[in-house]
């Protein structure tokens, strides 16, 4: 019995896993063999992180974005960044203010949130299809 299944994985339910309280036991299903690969093949080089200037009225579309006031109010870009420093993990500032890993490497830093996620009450299992969810 899990507390939190993913059944949809992307970059962020992992950061969530890793961030999260560990008491909270978490499952990421995914579909491939390995996780992440699909982040892999779109960032494989540079993957702008996280912008410094969000400004949510201009910069995101759909009709309820008082829905994302109450989203960043809750958690912020400067928390995701926080949680990098506490980590080690360095960033970069560049043009228009686009945050960048400092070392560039998408691999390294996907293999980082899974090693936090599983030291973090997550089990990840791959080559999972999920045909059907009941409660």
């Amino acid at each position: 019995m899990y507390d939190i299944i993913i059944i949809w994985w992307w970059a962020s339910w992992l950061f969530f896993c890793a961030s999260s309280s560990s008491e909270s036991s978490k499952l990421v299903l995914e579909k491939t063999q390995n996780l992440g690969s699909k982040l892999l093949v779109s960032w494989w080089w540079r993957w702008n992180i996280t912008n410094l200037n969000i400004d949510l009225e201009n910069d995101y579309f759909g009709l309820n974005k008082k829905f994302l006031y109450s989203v960043f109010h809750k958690f912020w870009n400067q928390e995701f960044l926080d949680y990098l420093k506490k980590n080690n993990v360095e960033t970069k500032v560049e043009d228009n203010w686009r945050v960048f890993l400092k070392d560039e490497s998408t691999k390294k830093f996907l293999d980082f949130l899974i090693s936090k996620s599983k030291k973090n009450n997550t089990q990840i299992l791959t080559n999972q299809d999920v045909i059907g969810i009941s409660k």
